[in-house]
């Protein structure tokens, strides 16, 4: 199993923060409820690419592995 396909659910989420922050979907600009801060955004991903960092390293199961295995 690919890198990519192994970690593919915590990449999804690193990517799906890229696109709140692309689109400008952060509080200070759009002033909606629910949309994080600028800061909140910057510590999310920082956390996501932190997550995906030490799971490769460590040669964790990711969470689409996870998932399968308990399925089984």
């Amino acid at each position: 199993m690919s890198i990519r396909d192994k970690y593919s659910l915590e990449i999804g989420e690193f990517n799906n923060s890229l696109a709140d922050l692309r689109n400008g979907r952060i509080y200070e600009i759009e002033k909606v409820p629910g949309y994080p801060a600028a800061s909140s955004l910057a510590n999310r991903l920082e956390e996501q690419f932190n997550m995906i960092i030490t799971k490769i390293e460590k040669n964790e199961a990711g969470d689409n592995e996870k998932i399968f295995d308990e399925e089984k």
